[in-house]
């Protein structure tokens, strides 16, 4: 075999598992994190709806100012008054989680230079070492390891809030589901 030929066969061979071995793992669990972050917010709006029928209210969430998982919270609080443990450190996290899936999902994974959550994205990334990380192109990549983390996290709220609205309102499920 020719040597440039046999160079461009290393070189196919190489970015092949290059995409096998790091890109696709990597888009794949930057897709189910934001499936699974889709979901929570579909459930907490899912909640704020079950309460306005519950209730009687005469205000939907789609109302209130705000955005995603915000507004239902808000919505919770102030008008459906269930409250919300906005209070537990699973909540702060959920809110970081939420500024990594719009630049995942608004700017690829590129954190634009003066972005409003530039700092706490990189704070994030420094924090969470092992779990995220910059590419050699400034993405951000989920490791294997953020999933798991991810899902506790949102579990640990949902598992939380789900036994006060239980205690308080004797329910057994709240999801649209």
């Amino acid at each position: 075999m020719p040597e440039a030929q046999r160079q461009d066969y290393v070189d196919s061979a190489a970015e092949d598992y290059d995409e096998l071995h790091e890109t696709f793992p990597a888009m794949f669990r930057a897709s189910l994190f934001v499936m699974c972050m889709a979901d929570f917010e579909n459930t907490l709006n899912g909640l704020a709806e079950l309460f306005k029928k519950a209730k009687k209210l005469e205000i939907s969430f789609k109302e209130i100012r705000g955005e995603g998982m915000e507004r239902a919270k808000i919505y919770l609080k102030k008008v459906a008054r269930v409250g919300f443990p906005d209070e537990l450190p699973h909540w702060a996290t959920i809110k970081k989680f939420s500024a990594l899936r719009n630049i995942l999902v608004h700017a690829d994974g590129r954190i634009p230079a003066g972005h409003r959550d530039e700092a706490l994205l990189k704070k994030m990334i420094g924090a969470n070492s092992g779990k995220l990380r910059l590419d050699r192109f400034q993405r951000i990549v989920l490791e294997r390891e953020f999933i798991p983390y991810a899902l506790e996290t949102l579990r640990g709220l949902h598992v939380e809030y789900s036994a006060r609205l239980k205690k308080r309102y004797r329910i057994s499920r709240y999801s649209r589901r």
